[in-house]
């Protein structure tokens, strides 16, 4: 013992004497199984959260499944509306198409036959002009010498010209003493 302290008996608390042993023993049995239970009873709790939960993600599942499903649903019968709309616009086009080829092929042959036309019409005035450029030859060569009288006739009115004008001029010259 230590100077200056009470004398502290020696004796142990009441419940741990030997008489109250057994109720200790009970006491720890119970809590043993109090926590026992606990534990069981938090497992079982869980086990209970667990299936709960395993039960709402079934649902969300089930739920998610018949979103797809109408999602899937929504999903075809728009792939189905757009294919008809695909194969109407198909349609159409090659209908479109062939009204456009059938005027193409129209045009093709108005373009020739008036080309077959106009190769005809030409041919008509080139047959025209070449008669009259004959005819012209013709009309040239029967009158040999039909260029040679007006520079025939020129030439007599040059002469004419030049014998007055020398006249006057030896008229003029004579009266005046200049030279």
């Amino acid at each position: 013992r230590l100077p200056g302290t009470a004398a502290v008996s020696e004796r142990p608390p009441p419940c741990c004497s030997p008489r109250n042993r057994p109720n200790m023993q009970l006491v720890k049995g119970l809590i043993f199984a109090l926590a026992l239970l606990a534990v069981l009873g938090a497992t079982e709790g869980l086990r209970r959260d667990r299936a709960k939960d395993k039960e709402a993600s079934e649902d969300e599942e089930i739920n998610q499944l018949l979103k797809e499903t109408e999602f899937i649903k929504m999903l075809e019968h728009n792939t189905a509306r757009h294919d008809k709309r695909l194969d109407e616009l198909h349609h159409r086009l090659e209908n479109e198409l062939a009204r456009v080829n059938k005027h193409f092929e129209e045009m093709l042959d108005k373009i020739h036959k008036s080309e077959v036309n106009i190769e005809k019409n030409l041919e008509k005035i080139e047959m025209t002009v070449l008669d009259r450029v004959n005819d012209v030859k013709a009309k040239a060569s029967e009158s040999h010498g039909s260029w040679r009288w007006p520079f025939l006739l020129l030439f007599v009115a040059l002469l004419a010209l030049s014998g007055f004008f020398a006249r006057l001029y030896h008229k003029a010259t004579k009266h005046s003493h200049f030279l």
